[in-house]
């Protein structure tokens, strides 16, 4: 569903050279296949140079082209990706300017972070119900490091511990935050 990638890997497997990768990842978003998310940092500074992630903006297309069998981690991929596309129809209702994932130096990771109203705000997706602080480290590491309180999409969880707010995916996929309009005199 999400994947890291690195170019020069592509060039390696498909023979072909970076240019022509990064043309047909052009491509792909501009058929609203794919969406690229970079790495975000405190500046909002798009690096060209940090490993991006790739998101299916459609979910369903990837599916059929894939013929997988789905089980429970191929759920997980399913229910991370259907949160982005929620993120990302939230993104096209100009709510906030762009989607990233996060990574630190050790590769702990939150796989969405975008801000909404001046706020940061990381979400990680963990589609089960038993969720252990391990699981959570790079998302526990994000708000320490920003300041900020973190979403974990689950299962069925519904909870608040500390600076976490654990959410249900079909709740989640229910929000729509308002918009700050301006007043008009």
């Amino acid at each position: 569903m999400s994947q890291r990638i690195n170019y020069s890997r592509f060039t390696k497997v498909l023979n072909v050279k970076v240019d022509t990768i990064k043309k047909y990842i052009s491509y792909l978003e501009e058929c609203f296949i794919i969406y690229t998310a970079y790495m975000y940092s405190k500046k909002q500074v798009i690096s060209t140079r940090k490993e991006k992630k790739l998101f299916f903006v459609d979910c369903g297309l990837r599916n059929s082209l894939l013929l997988k069998e789905i089980d429970e981690l191929e759920k997980t991929k399913i229910v991370e990706n259907l949160v982005f596309s929620h993120v990302l129809s939230l993104k096209k209702r100009d709510l906030f300017p762009k989607i990233f994932y996060w990574m630190d130096k050790a590769r702990n990771e939150v796989d969405i972070v975008f801000t909404l109203n001046g706020k940061i705000i990381p979400i990680e997706v963990k589609y089960a119900n038993d969720i252990i602080k391990k699981d959570l480290k790079g998302l526990i590491k994000f708000c320490e490091t920003f300041k900020t309180q973190g979403i974990v999409i689950t299962k069925d969880l519904l909870k608040k511990e500390e600076n976490i707010i654990y959410i249900p995916a079909w709740l989640f996929l229910l929000t729509v935050p308002k918009k700050k309009y301006a007043r008009h005199p």
